[in-house]
């Protein structure tokens, strides 16, 4: 495509020592060949959940069967789930892409010596250096070159960025420059270059840490020096700081350190006056970091990604909302708190698709009974019965149903819930924002803030 080869002439190599880009960010190479019969296969990949998935269509399980003998060492294990093939991987250190040799299609996954370098939600932070905070002279549109160049890079104008940043080169904000040539080589796809621009940046002053740490990010063997940990940037514009933070936390996650990665985040966001960390470009890795953490962290870490989760700005709309609160609610429950979990799914409910509603509202039913409050899982029960014309026909409603019946809530003749059903069930979660707001740890307020349906998972005083 014209653009990428213009971008790609105007981020031409600044240093001829450069490594190429295989050597500089793969360690194993891996292809598995697509059956002919998949005509438009498409890749998501999750590496910080350790996945991969390929779409694939109907014949998932087809699929999935003829690969099983190709899988090697990095992505060993590969199941059919509907229309897709999920791989599972041992390193979230992996990138993965399709590529076609002679009419044929193959999936290349990669074992990367750093962490993930190509954009998107597991990728690089893309923090904004607003030019009067990043010391690059006045507001948008810029009166320096290089705040010129930033405010065309904020805008996504790759060339025009390029070719600001090469002009200024030539001035006082030259390392700024550098630093922003190689994320705009990354983003053309060629860490190579992106790496001698880094190098060109030197690595003095705040600009040359900022390049001493995306270096530091294409190999393994720098993760524990200084700067790419570096815990000291209360010094730094605040620009600089959110990147650097956001960039320590995104490594000591991809290192499988979750309470370390929680742990930056935490400290960076009871500290952070201006609520920009986890806003802007920084909002998406925050998030994923987040429900990564959700999903995978040991149960003694539960409560600390608890805590980061509700201490996120905006939490409860936006990017992955739904995902983090299903996630939030699981981690309630094993902090033994379900019926907190419970109010999280409600609190979204309205927002989930019609086709995921059943099952998103049959967990929520499942965990107020689980906290002993039969009277909101009624609710709920009521809902899907009013939503559908009859109840559910699954074991696992069958099962709630049960538990309504043994409890007394619901009787054989029970009548449907007569005010607005949606509105009964997003009421359920209106005191979320109350409660997260006396949080300290998520733990200790679960257990015993005060708010007796979530002080212990068998307390029954509130009901609707």
């Amino acid at each position: 495509m014209f653009w990428i080869a213009t971008f790609m002439a105007l981020a031409a190599a600044a240093d001829q020592s450069a490594p190429s880009a295989t050597l500089a960010t793969a360690a194993v190479v891996e292809r598995i060949a697509i059956p002919a019969t998949v005509s438009a296969p498409a890749l998501e990949l999750t590496p910080l959940d350790s996945r991969l998935a390929l779409a694939v269509g109907k014949d998932a399980a087809m699929v999935a069967a003829k690969i099983a003998g190709s899988l090697g060492s990095i992505c060993p294990t590969a199941v059919a789930k509907a229309d897709r093939v999920e791989f599972s991987c041992k390193s979230r250190q992996i990138d993965a892409r399709l590529s076609v040799d002679k009419g044929k299609t193959f999936l290349d996954i990669y074992e990367l010596r750093g962490v993930p370098w190509r954009d998107g939600p597991d990728g690089p932070p893309r923090v904004i250096y607003d030019p009067p905070r990043a010391g690059l002279g006045g507001a948008c549109p810029g009166t320096t070159v290089a705040g010129q160049a930033e405010c065309a890079f904020a805008a996504g104008k790759w060339i025009e960025a390029a070719e600001q940043f090469r002009k200024a080169l030539e001035t006082p904000e030259r390392q700024a420059a550098a630093v922003r040539l190689g994320d705009l080589a990354l983003i053309a796809l060629d860490p190579a270059t992106a790496i001698g621009w880094y190098q060109r940046a030197g690595r003095s002053g705040p600009y040359g840490r900022v390049a001493g740490a995306r270096l530091c990010e294409f190999s393994v063997a720098c993760f524990g020096q200084f700067p790419v940990l570096d815990p000291h940037v209360a010094d730094l514009p605040p620009p600089l700081r959110d990147d650097l933070t956001l960039r320590r936390a995104r490594i000591e996650a991809y290192l499988g350190h979750f309470d370390k990665s929680l742990a930056v985040l935490l400290e960076a966001l009871k500290a952070d006056q201006e609520k920009s960390l986890c806003q802007g470009g920084g909002q998406t890795l925050c998030r994923r970091i987040v429900l990564s953490a959700l999903r995978h962290t040991v149960p003694r870490d539960s409560d600390l990604a608890m805590e980061v989760y509700l201490a996120l700005p905006d939490r409860d709309k936006g990017l992955f909302h739904i995902e983090l609160a299903e996630a939030g609610a699981e981690a309630s429950a094993r902090l033994g708190a379900p019926v907190f979990g419970a109010k999280l799914l409600a609190a979204v409910a309205p927002d989930v698709a019609a086709a995921s509603l059943d099952d998103h509202l049959l967990r929520a039913a499942e965990l107020f009974l689980a906290g002993k409050d039969p009277a909101r899982a009624r609710v709920i029960f009521e809902f899907i019965r009013s939503r559908m014309g009859q109840a559910p026909n699954s074991p696992r409603w069958a099962s709630v149903k049960r538990s309504l019946l043994n409890t007394g809530a619901i009787d054989d003749e029970s009548r449907q819930v007569k005010e607005a059903p949606a509105a009964a069930v997003q009421a359920i979660g209106s005191d979320l924002e109350a409660a997260s707001a006396a949080l300290k740890r998520a733990r200790a307020v679960l257990e015993d803030n005060g708010m007796p349906e979530m002080a212990s998972a068998t307390s029954q005083k509130e009901r609707p």
